[in-house]
């Protein structure tokens, strides 16, 4: 299961316009149907999701979801805005 999403990853990072990097899944044992980035590169899917999906074309359009996210910069984005709210909390506090 790891190299058919690999190959379904490569095929949808041959047609990406900003490759910032090389990009790598990696399959969770976990039930849960779920899907992430961390950033960097690393796209992470559940077992339990990979259970729910009927074909080929649902499991490419997981994975050019969350490397959206990866190529919009939202992971990145997200952890700075919670650092900001983490630093107004602090100085209203103090």
């Amino acid at each position: 299961i790891n190299n058919y999403v690999d190959e379904i990853t490569a095929r949808i990072d041959a047609q990406r316009t900003n490759r910032a990097g090389r990009l790598r899944t990696f399959i969770i044992k976990d039930a849960d149907a779920n899907a992430f980035t961390s950033g960097a590169g690393y796209v992470f899917i559940h077992g339990g999701l990979l259970a729910t999906l009927e074909n080929e074309a649902q499991l490419a359009m997981v994975l050019a979801h969350e490397i959206a996210h990866e190529d919009l910069g939202h992971v990145s984005a997200g952890m700075q805005q919670r650092q900001q709210i983490g630093l107004a909390g602090a100085l209203a506090i103090g």
